[in-house]
């Protein structure tokens, strides 16, 4: 039998400060381990609170991490305790199950439900999970390629990001990420995001048989928390 050289029971016990950093610079992503030292921030860190860490020195720091998609801290406590007890009492299958699972249900229908109280028309809306950001723009692309075959083209807009992933790169509007990978998964059509008189002309220019779907981000995040003008979404 082959045995893995660090076991579980190895993490679980503590692996020391020094050979964290070694195995993650021989097998893990060097540069980031680079720019991590470079700004003070490499760890590993301990958790001292939700949103509080401490590094090997004893520097506290505030934990703003989550990666945008998990805004809970690091061992937030409810979610803690509701891991416990789903792990401990239930007995049904799990949310990833190609079958009912009384779990999925109760959460496709509160989504919808806590969305509908927003927007009234999203009552028949049904739900989609993914693991990502990343994941969940590959599925759009694939739902609209199959409502539209006939289409040729994507329209976003300009700094937008939509992932890294094949897919969702080629929507993500960023030269210096795009370049490495060219040519891309599919074509786009980049006008300036929050100008309607852009997008309409772009629209019109393209023309909308060839067009597979619009993408935008409601308020522009990674190009620095940009809002468009009021009446750019509500035309």
């Amino acid at each position: 039998m082959i045995h893995a050289p660090i076991s579980t029971e190895d993490v679980f016990t503590g692996l020391s400060k020094q050979a964290v950093y070694d195995l993650e610079k021989q097998h893990g992503n060097t540069d980031l381990i680079r720019a991590l030292e470079y700004a003070h921030m490499a760890g590993p860190f301990k958790v001292t609170s939700p949103w509080e860490l401490e590094d090997p020195n004893g520097l506290r720091r505030i934990n703003a991490s989550g990666y945008a998609a998990t805004p809970f801290g690091d061992r937030y406590p409810p979610l803690m305790d509701f891991l416990h007890r789903y792990l401990d009492e239930t007995k049904s299958m799990g949310l990833p199950q190609q079958a009912l699972s009384d779990w999925r249900a109760a959460l496709e229908t509160s989504l919808v439900r806590l969305v509908t109280q927003f927007a009234p028309s999203h009552a028949d809306s049904k739900v989609f999970f993914s693991n990502s950001g990343s994941e969940a723009i590959e599925a759009a692309i694939k739902f609209a390629k199959a409502s539209r075959p006939n289409g040729s083209c994507f329209i976003n807009f300009r700094r937008a990001f939509h992932g890294k992933t094949s897919g969702a790169l080629s929507l993500t509007a960023n030269e210096a990420s795009q370049r490495p990978f060219r040519p891309l998964a599919y074509e786009t059509v980049t006008p300036l995001f929050g100008d309607l008189q852009a997008f309409e002309g772009t629209l019109r220019q393209t023309g909308a048989d060839k067009v597979i779907a619009i993408i935008l981000e409601p308020i522009q995040g990674e190009a620095g928390v940009i809002v468009p003008p009021r009446d750019f979404l509500t035309c």
